[in-house]
């Protein structure tokens, strides 16, 4: 705590240098603050939490949103999420690609913390997206009047992404198996644009985050794409451009929207539905967005989204507060492919024991995921024959473990497989905690006969349905006992699994029903 107290006077001092300027320094003394504060008991970071609130100074906007960004980063509170996107809302100082900017950080904010997504804090985030994209449509000048759907060249679909990474990043092999059926079961012509938005600069401002995993410019943007003018997949050659990694600037953006104009394909589907790009061509042609959190209704002004789950009464009472019609969504099932396995491993290979029950836990996030409250849950259930196996990116897995030395005896840190499948076969049990995230690898290890156990939320719970639901961590563990206890049981619910993986997989199909769906309300024909 010490500590603690002089690094804030350091940054007092440091922040009444300049007006409304965030120093390079200023940053690097929050990120050292924010590794201090989480060692700090709760009456401790009450105290620092009010101190950071009094070095906010209403007449410095962009400070203000900097040091709610620190708020709300270290202490997780909704009201700092709230602040941000109510500045960015109404002032107009702030130029619509930084208003795009924050709206991506906030949305990153919501798949990091959870407990930020209240139905305020999300009427919010999709009020900003709609107004950086008129802002955007203004300050560019464009001309986006409708091309009429008999002037549209009925063979042509174009696909927008704004993450392409690898054929091991979901959102790749997503947009990669769209267009492979487009061209292999539709028979029509299909250009892929990797619009590179999804890690923006363009109006970035100072804004602490922690880091997702995977997802930095660096790891985002692939020089040797740029040279490709063909993506290869499953056999199929898909046109393929990328743009440059400054977007969304204006000058590549009127390009794109300009050769959209020329192709006037039919409708185009966006892979993410946050690109600015697919956002303001949907005033062009039908666009219809494939959320990537696809549990989760987007944030969005595309023409139609594709929702994972049936809508409930809070996504119905969002839509009207929004005077959003119902037939915007598409309710749906997101289906998923798998980089194919290339090698058949064993227990002793791995490291795991040959009788051992072994809960998967997977995820690329497993630093931010894994939580206190979720290995509590496992330690109770952990024995000489129970076993857990992280698999996946967990930078910090040695600090954490010596918070639970339980782990040390009953777990295995298996880190980031790019062949999975051929390490899941060889696990028990998918078990997820609370999250929003996890969705492939659910696919994967029921694929595999893997039963799951998830609470009733996120991508986990509309992949698997009720059948592998429970309702809190209580009965999480319940069920999990069940499982290694009950062999009648746990066959009966492998059959099931491999059964739902099956329907998960059938792309083609699940697809087909979006578009065609899409097509029908458009007053279309997809064939």
């Amino acid at each position: 705590m010490e500590q603690t107290k002089k690094l804030l006077e350091i940054i007092s001092e440091e922040i009444t240098q300049y007006e409304d300027y965030v120093s390079e320094k200023l940053q690097m003394l929050f990120l050292e603050l924010d590794e201090k504060v989480s060692e700090l008991a709760q009456g401790e970071k009450d105290w620092v939490e009010q101190q950071i609130k009094n070095l906010i100074e209403s007449n410095f906007l962009y400070k203000r949103i900097y040091l709610n960004s620190v708020l709300m980063q270290m202490f997780g509170k909704v009201e700092y999420l709230e602040e941000i996107a109510g500045l960015a809302l109404t002032n107009s100082k702030i130029r619509p690609a930084t208003k795009y900017f924050l709206s991506n950080k906030l949305f990153a904010c919501l798949i990091l913390n959870e407990k930020l997504g209240t139905e305020n804090a999300r009427y919010l985030l999709w009020k900003l997206s709609q107004q950086s994209c008129n802002e955007y449509e203004n300050y560019l000048e464009l001309e986006l009047n409708p091309i009429p759907k008999e002037e549209r060249n009925p063979n042509l679909i174009l696909v927008i992404t704004d993450h392409f990474v690898h054929v091991s990043h979901a959102p790749t092999k997503t947009a990669l198996d769209r267009c492979a059926m487009i061209k292999k079961k539709l028979h029509k012509e299909c250009l892929l644009i990797h619009t590179t938005e999804g890690v923006t600069r363009e109006g970035e401002i100072p804004f602490l985050i922690r880091a997702i995993p995977g997802y930095t410019l660096e790891t985002c943007f692939n020089d040797e794409h740029s040279k490709k003018e063909y993506q290869e997949w499953n056999g199929v050659k898909i046109p393929f451009v990328q743009s440059e990694r400054n977007m969304p600037n204006p000058i590549d953006v009127k390009v794109l929207i300009d050769t959209i104009k020329q192709l006037k394909p039919l409708f185009i589907i966006d892979i993410g539905t946050a690109s600015m790009v697919a956002n303001l061509s949907s005033k062009l042609v039908p666009v219809l967005g494939l959320n990537l959190c696809f549990s989760e209704l987007a944030f969005t002004t595309e023409t139609y989204q594709a929702l994972g789950r049936k809508l409930n009464d809070k996504d119905l009472a969002l839509l009207r507060k929004l005077d959003i019609p119902k037939s915007h969504v598409i309710e749906s099932t997101f289906t998923f492919s798998f980089v194919p396995q290339k090698q058949n491993l064993t227990r002793e290979q791995i490291g795991f024991g040959e009788n051992e029950f072994i809960i998967a836990v997977v995820g690329f996030r497993l630093d931010i995921e894994v939580t206190s409250e979720f290995i509590v849950m496992l330690e109770s259930v952990l024995n000489e024959n129970i076993k857990i196996a992280f698999i996946g990116v967990f930078k910090e897995y040695e600090k954490f473990e010596e918070r639970h030395p339980i782990l040390k005896t009953n777990a295995y840190n298996v880190g980031y497989q790019e062949d999975i499948l051929s390490v899941i076969e060889h696990c028990n049990l998918f078990v997820n905690p609370i999250r929003k995230g996890g969705g492939s690898s659910c696919v994967e290890a029921m694929s595999k006969g893997l039963p799951v156990v998830t609470t009733k939320h996120g991508d986990v719970a509309a992949n698997v349905g009720e059948m592998f639901c429970v309702n809190d961590y209580n009965e999480m563990r319940e069920q999990i006992n069940k499982y290694y206890q009950d062999s009648e049981f746990y066959n009966e619910m492998s059959g099931k699994a491999l059964e739902r993986a099956s329907i998960l997989q059938d792309t083609d199909h699940a697809f087909y029903q979006i578009m065609n769906e899409m097509c029908q309300r458009e007053g279309m024909t997809l064939d």
